[in-house]
């Protein structure tokens, strides 16, 4: 738990500091590419039965789950008027929120259901990112030269 949560920390100020320095350059494909990073770990994460490959998984989750956090911030800050700036990012927070709220239950209506498989529930968890994926690529910023 503690590699997942020191990758975490090491990547969103990272991941910040990669958003600043491209500016608008390639800046729509980084959430893509963290998701299909994510998926194919859920998925190995889910059929995982060596304790070692559990040190490159872990902080590998770690980055990938929140390094999406300055990029969507960005995209905010850039596809959100300055005034409406404040209610964007506070629907995007209520909208993680609910996800932090329905993925336990959902994930426990799957072991469940499944009687305790951790594949079907990673695999859900891999399934979610995924459409994520598809949907973010739909995303399409201003063509500014900002």
């Amino acid at each position: 738990m503690s590699l997942y949560a020191i990758a975490s920390v090491i990547a969103k100020p990272l991941t910040g500091s990669l958003m600043d320095k491209f500016q608008r350059k390639n800046k729509k494909y980084y959430l893509p590419a963290l998701l299909l990073v994510l998926v194919p770990a859920l998925m190995w994460f889910s059929r995982n039965n060596s304790v070692s490959a559990l040190y490159v998984l872990i902080p590998l989750l770690g980055i990938t789950a929140f390094a999406y956090s300055p990029v969507m911030n960005t995209f905010i800050g850039e596809l959100v008027p300055v005034e409406k700036t404040g209610a964007a990012v506070g629907f995007l927070n209520a909208i993680w929120q609910l996800g932090s709220l329905s993925a336990p239950i959902g994930m426990g209506m799957i072991l469940d259901t499944f009687g305790n498989s951790y594949y079907y529930a990673f695999s859900a968890l891999a399934a979610c990112a995924f459409i994520s994926w598809m949907i973010v690529l739909f995303i399409s910023l201003p063509q500014t030269d900002k």
